[in-house]
């Protein structure tokens, strides 16, 4: 078996575990990569505009918040207790 055959071949028996693609999608969740990759941009560009730096605690925080807003959890925040 060709090398890079014989790779692939073991990652698929190793994550059969994970590829659950039809039971996924009867869930209505996206199987494909296309809806993160959009969200994983989204981010990068409210976040990594140009002479923008963030310390990775504030980076967290920010994130948090952003999530919260896309969630419609926003108002969750702020409830008093």
């Amino acid at each position: 078996m060709p090398p890079a055959v014989k790779r692939e071949t073991e990652y698929f028996q190793n994550h059969r575990e994970h590829i659950h693609y039809q039971a996924i999608e009867s869930r209505g969740c996206p199987v494909c990569s296309g809806a993160m990759e959009s969200f994983c941009a989204q981010l990068q560009g409210r976040f990594k505009r140009c002479c923008q730096f963030w310390s990775r605690s504030g980076m967290s925080d920010l994130l948090a918040l952003d999530i919260a807003r896309r969630n419609f959890d926003w108002d969750c925040l702020w409830a008093k207790n």
